[in-house]
């Protein structure tokens, strides 16, 4: 009785205006708590994976964790009804159909988008996937029913820094490389898409010209020029359609001449996209006469668990990247680079006046303590899988580089043969000595009975 008195009641209030300002905030939290319309699984069926980001160094940045910019994958609901996600999975294996459960509560609205990011950090929110994207090409799948069911997948080839795939229209059958990315927007018109820019010689010689090749797609026409500088100020040149690429060629240089180039791309309505995605503010660069050291990225540990210790930190235990010289002279290792992120060659400087002599290795510490000392890098390694380069000429020249996957404690990623050979697990760390072949089935686990 009390109830319905009091509801009478706040009706009256309302109806004369006594509390103003009550009834519109009553109806926005009514408008928030509404529950979104439930989907069965004919409406989750028209789901549609709709944007691919692999290879993002500068087109979205992580709400969550600002500096970063992870890869990313949208999905899109085309149809006129709010969709959930409840019961759904995304995964980058079909072998694996259930690797990420979309946590509960995701909703798409109607003719709308959803974003996750595939950073392998799901500790951030429900919006972060526990799988990464390879640039090299790769499967990508949105499932139900436990899996049983594949509701979408696609499968891509290797992708462009800053250049997305997706469907044009939104949820078509059409797929094409999406030069302006539209991360949880509209597919909208197609600018070109610069897909890949490559140079030979990649090492001139003094005076040597260097052809510049792109391979550029768009709806219709397109105009290429190519810019490069010598001196600080960029001068163009027009690019030729040879075969699949476009190509000009930078006349020959002097050595020790530092070149900057981009590409640029302009089809018929006046669309413009150039490569690098950040040029002229960033650009392509190589230097003549360059003569890269007898220099390898030998062994990397990106998972110690009680291996090496530091020694100028007893009692912890970092992660390692060692450098050896299989050259016949010592080789000084002023104005080289080491670095963990392929768009930043400089990242870590290398301390001047340090040799390696022939045969030999040297060790650094990947632990973000570069106050540590000289041989302690600014950045660390991400056990999930990580890249690692050494870098000269100024940053142009990737001396050596490897990529490598998930990694189990205190199991090392190198080259066997030592120096020479194919990069591969390590199941015997050798740091500052040869790699080693060491049998896997030593580290099995036993049983007793």
């Amino acid at each position: 009785m009390f109830t319905r008195v009091a509801s009478l009641f706040l009706c009256l209030l309302l109806a004369i205006g006594v509390w103003p300002g009550f009834a519109p905030r009553l109806r926005a939290v009514a408008q928030t708590d509404a529950p979104a319309k439930q989907a069965s699984s004919n409406d989750q069926s028209v789901l549609r994976i709709n944007e691919i980001m692999a290879d993002n160094v500068s087109v979205l940045q992580d709400p969550e964790e600002p500096g970063e910019f992870p890869d990313w994958v949208e999905l899109y609901n085309p149809s006129p009804d709010n969709l959930s996600l409840d019961g759904l999975f995304l995964s980058d294996d079909p072998a694996a159909p259930t690797k990420f459960a979309i946590p509960s509560g995701l909703i798409v609205p109607a003719h709308d988008f959803i974003l996750f990011y595939a950073d392998d950090d799901g500790k951030q929110g429900p919006h972060h996937l526990n799988f990464k994207l390879s640039a090299a090409g790769e499967f990508i799948g949105l499932f139900d029913a436990q899996g049983a069911t594949t509701i979408d997948s696609y499968t891509f080839g290797p992708q462009t820094p800053d250049v997305s795939i997706g469907r044009q229209p939104d949820g078509s059958d059409n797929w094409h490389f999406i030069a302006k990315p539209t991360p949880g927007k509209r597919n909208v018109a197609l600018a070109p898409a610069i897909l890949s820019v490559q140079r030979t010689p990649a090492q001139p010689a003094a005076n040597t010209p260097v052809t510049v090749m792109a391979v550029i797609t768009a709806d219709g026409a397109v105009a290429a020029t190519l810019y490069y500088s010598a001196t600080g100020q960029f001068q163009s040149l027009p690019m030729a359609l040879v075969g699949n690429s476009y190509q000009a060629p930078i006349p020959g240089q002097p050595d020790n001449t530092l070149i900057e180039y981009y590409v640029s791309a302009k089809d018929s309505n006046n669309q413009t996209t150039v490569s690098p995605a950040l040029a002229p503010a960033e650009a392509y660069r190589y230097l003549v006469g360059y003569q890269p050291p007898t220099l390898v990225i030998n062994e990397v540990m990106a998972n110690n668990q009680g291996g090496l210790e530091d020694p100028n930190e007893p009692g912890t235990f970092p992660d390692w990247i060692e450098l050896y010289n299989f050259g016949a002279n010592p080789v000084s290792l002023d104005n080289l680079y080491l670095t963990d992120d392929v768009d930043k060659p400089t990242r870590f400087p290398i301390a001047s006046g340090i040799v390696i002599s022939p045969s030999q290795y040297l060790l650094f510490f990947a632990d973000s303590s570069p106050q540590q000392g000289q041989q302690h890098t600014n950045f660390g390694l991400n056990h999930s899988g990580d890249f690692v380069g050494l870098y000269g000429a100024r940053g142009s020249f990737a001396i050596d580089t490897l990529t490598f996957g998930e990694q189990l404690p205190n199991l090392a990623y190198g080259r066997y043969p030592n120096g020479t050979g194919s990069l591969q697990t390590l199941f015997c760390p050798t740091p500052l000595s040869t790699n080693l072949a060491c049998a896997q089935y030593l580290y099995l686990p036993t049983i007793h009975r």
